[in-house]
């Protein structure tokens, strides 16, 4: 029989959890007040995929969703805004650009040196990822195009409505934000109830497991929950697929790797599992257009996370050891982690748009 006690903290959890989920929601209200038509606009300018990733980087950076911008990107294939081509290098950089969450969650433990190590760690092996995948696949992909050809290769044999799926969390959180909007109607209001309602989450939940640490749950969570690798990915992509946020899927380990209870090394299959499971939002969006080059590009941001993690396998401890150094240096040189977040997610790829402008 469970006790009193357990059931409290198990109730707990689950309320924390959804308050993390309803927040992460509060920002998509904001950003889909000041995205609207200006989305589709910014993002049907771009000209080249090079000018694609930039945009693709800082666009996801801002409204804290690649499934947004890849779903706009899909519509614009299919409206014949812009090419397939420059439309894969637009999901290239919404890869990267989506990975800022999970490092701007983890400012929460910004005082707390130790903790905010851990979790910085964790945050930037997404980044590290996708920056490696970036070096790695963009330069074949703009001289060569093999991802765009097999892409294409694949839609052609593909009916484009054969696939559906509901977003599960609608029905979780859709009734609540509603019900606010009806009392607060203002858009600002939303970011600030976001902020609010993820650092209570986040540092709530931290003090609720700390007693795990030093117990045999610590043990038994990286031995047996995330013992097995294709377990821990197969967990990782089929939670995003219904949710469809990797975001969100991603960022709510934050505590577990603050608190120390995950294994860095056994987690990361989990973050690769939900790098493919975000993919599957743009192939909703592209079986609603009915567009053979819609599915294309969908099927490209697939295909992207796809060989990235194969690439990755071979090199499977490095992204590891560098965010594990990247962190160390930043817990000695406090001031790192915002210009690295600041730099990398909004002054290169807005430096880039402007050396491309000038050429």
């Amino acid at each position: 029989m469970v006790s009193k006690s357990k059931f409290l903290v198990v109730l707990k959890i689950i309320l924390l959890f959804y308050l993390f989920l309803l927040s992460i929601e509060f920002i998509g209200v904001f950003t889909n007040s000041l995205a609207g038509a200006w989305l589709g606009k910014t993002l049907g300018s771009a000209t080249n995929p090079l000018l694609g990733v930039f945009l693709g980087i800082i666009i996801t950076s801002i409204i804290q969703s690649s499934s947004v911008t890849t779903s706009v990107t899909v519509g614009l294939v299919a409206g014949n805004i812009i090419s397939l081509t420059t439309a894969v290098g637009i999901i290239f950089g919404a890869n990267l650009g989506t990975s800022v969450t999970n490092s701007l969650f983890s400012l929460a433990y910004f005082r707390q040196k130790g903790k905010f190590e851990l979790a910085f760690s964790y945050s930037i092996l997404n980044d590290i990822f996708n920056i490696l995948s970036l070096v790695v696949l963009f330069p074949l992909e703009y001289f060569f195009h093999p991802i765009e050809k097999l892409s294409l290769a694949t839609a052609s044999i593909i009916p484009s409505n054969i696939i559906f799926l509901p977003k599960l969390l609608n029905y979780l959180t859709e009734p609540v934000i509603s019900s606010i909007k009806l009392v607060i109607p203002w858009p600002s209001a939303f970011l600030l109830l976001a902020l609010f309602g993820i650092i209570f989450a986040l540092q709530n939940f931290t003090h609720i497991i700390k007693p795990w640490i030093n117990s045999k749950a610590k043990d038994k969570i990286n031995s047996t929950l995330l013992g097995n690798t294709l377990l821990t990915f197969l967990a990782g992509a089929i939670l995003t697929i219904f949710i469809q946020s990797s975001s969100m899927a991603s960022s709510f380990v934050i505590p577990f790797m603050a608190s120390g209870l995950i294994d860095l090394v056994r987690i990361f299959p989990y973050l690769l599992g939900s790098n493919i499971g975000t993919t599957f939002t743009a192939l909703l969006a592209a079986t609603a257009t009915g567009s053979p080059l819609a599915l294309a590009a969908a099927l490209a941001h697939l295909y992207y996370n796809l060989i990235g993690t194969i690439l990755v396998i071979f090199i499977y401890h490095l992204p590891i050891f560098l965010a594990q150094t990247v962190a160390d240096f930043e817990s000695r040189h406090r001031w790192f982690a915002p210009v690295y977040l600041v730099g990398l997610f909004f002054v290169i790829p807005i430096a880039g748009i402007l050396l491309l402008s000038l050429i």
